[in-house]
């Protein structure tokens, strides 16, 4: 009897440790779990401002990872969401950019099944700090924002809220009467975030702009842009540009970067133009940083693919940038000289001219320094070649560092040349025009650049060519040889230029 009672009050103790044991582990479980997410992953709406969870024991030192999805009602695809960042504290990025230490943020684009257009494969990291509000203004209405840190600390923090507009609202987007011209930005190439394709591109049509714009742009960005004309050159007016530019929010420690051509100073965000379709071309140029260029962007043909790319990690400062694309019309009659797509800068124009004048155009496309663009002439045998300037403008000064050389002969010669044409010597257009002309059947002009352009040559020039029958009469200060071993036969045409010639063979 009396083992039986204490059998039953063991059991009877056992099952109420048991009980609260099983209380305890329960209680840790529920703190293990408020801890982990406290709130912290959900689905916010729009206006509702949203920060981290309060720093407390439970929470201190430890990893802490949320994820917020931004819901818009009702569902739209013309929505265009702003996520304006008021604080931020999160991590640093490694020197060469790929990711971030201590923590990240990002922002998913496009999260839904809904959308084809969406950088969740790829949506790169954010880190570092912002002392100024930043905004992020989607491409879909579907944004999520994840905040992940390793170790939870006071000096950690992320604070935003997110607003609504309509496509046609967002005018510095998607400009006037967005409806009439739903591909000014492009049509999207299926599945992929940011590729477009611009067709035809006329004034006001065609807008390349970096996702997000006017916003901060995305992470992980790999855009390409394929533009075309329906004729003529094709040619960028950049309006906006910042990329890379800054690297910190500080100005007191991070001044603003300028603009750059130079691809070594870009090596984490840039953009860059290639002289035709596809990445094969020749590069026209690669910039960074922030400002305006000194000119527009004139491509050799009717096609240009531009290439953006940002790095994996990196601040939440730039918003990108805005080009307008157009067809760049050749002004006035005659042939121009064309580049075609040739990267070590040579372009030639071989022509054997007639008695009627024939007209013949400075290069109107870009072209790298130490560009050598000839026009070589012939006539038939006992004629001599005459050129005038119909038009010769100095667009900028170059200080000569961009010339045009006429030589007696079939190749350059520095010891055949008739003058060197610059912004600092010009010849004349007006009646009378200055005239030059072959001492033989062979003429040669050359123009020279050791700086390069992005929009054609400083020097806008036309002239007329033709052949004619030579004229005995000699001058005192003539008779140096020519390139085919006799002597120069100044006519009374090229009286006015026989000093030009000898001052320019001197500057040679």
């Amino acid at each position: 009897m009396w083992i039986s009672y204490v059998a039953i009050l063991l059991v009877a103790l056992g099952a109420s440790s048991g009980r609260e044991w099983q209380q305890h582990d329960l209680e840790a479980k529920n703190d293990e779990t408020e801890y982990s997410a406290e709130k912290c992953s959900r689905t916010v709406d729009i206006y509702q401002s949203v920060e981290m969870p309060a720093l407390s024991p439970r929470n201190r030192g430890k990893p802490l990872h949320c994820v917020f999805r931004i819901r818009v009602r009702p569902a739209r695809d013309d929505w265009v969401v702003f996520v304006r960042f008021t604080r931020m504290r999160i991590g640093v990025p490694t020197d060469n950019r790929e990711s971030c230490q201590g923590g990240y943020m990002q922002i998913v684009d496009g999260y839904a099944k809904e959308t084809n257009i969406s950088n969740r494969d790829s949506p790169g990291f954010y880190c570092g700090e912002i002392d100024s509000p930043k905004t992020f203004i989607s491409e879909t209405p579907y944004v999520k924002v994840v905040f992940h840190v390793d170790a939870y600390e006071v000096d950690t923090y992320l604070q935003f809220e997110a607003t609504v507009k309509q496509q046609q609202e967002v005018a510095s987007r998607y400009g006037q009467y967005s409806t009439l011209y739903p591909h000014r930005r492009g049509q999207p190439v299926a599945n992929t975030y940011c590729h477009r394709l611009f067709k035809d591109c006329s004034p006001g049509r065609c807008f390349v702009q970096s996702p997000a714009y006017p916003g901060i742009y995305p992470r992980g960005l790999a855009c390409k842009y394929r533009i075309s004309v329906r004729q003529s050159l094709v040619g960028l007016d950049l309006t906006f540009f910042d990329v890379d530019g800054l690297r910190c929010d500080n100005l007191l420690m991070c001044f603003p970067r300028p603009i750059s051509k130079d691809s070594e100073e870009c090596p984490f965000d840039y953009v860059r133009i290639y002289d035709g379709p596809s990445e094969k071309h020749p590069v026209i140029t690669s910039l960074c940083g922030r400002g305006r260029l000194k000119s527009n962007i004139v491509g050799s043909s009717s096609e240009m693919l531009v290439s953006f790319v940002t790095s994996a990690a990196g601040p939440l400062l730039n918003t990108g940038f805005h080009f307008k694309a157009d067809s760049v019309y050749d002004s006035g009659e005659g042939e121009t000289i064309q580049l075609h797509n040739q990267a070590d800068g040579k372009c030639v124009i071989q022509r054997a001219v007639s008695s009627q004048p024939s007209t013949f155009n400075s290069i109107r496309s870009w072209y790298p320094s130490n560009t050598s663009c000839q026009y070589r002439f012939s006539a038939p045998q006992g004629e001599i070649i005459r050129l005038e300037f119909t038009e010769f403008r100095v667009e900028r000064v170059t200080f000569c560092s961009e010339a045009v050389r006429i030589y007696d002969s079939a190749e350059v010669d520095p010891r055949f040349i008739i003058t060197k044409l610059c912004d600092t010597n010009r010849p004349s257009t007006e009646t009378p025009r200055s005239v030059y002309e072959s001492s033989s059947n062979r003429l040669l002009v050359d123009f020279s650049s050791k700086v390069g352009s992005l929009d054609g040559s400083s020097i806008t020039f036309s002239f007329e060519v033709r052949h004619v029958r030579p004229t005995m009469k000699r001058i005192p200060d003539c008779g140096r040889s020519n390139a085919n071993g006799g002597k120069v036969l100044c006519h009374n045409s090229t009286t006015a230029d026989t000093s030009q010639s000898t001052d320019a063979t001197r500057e040679q």
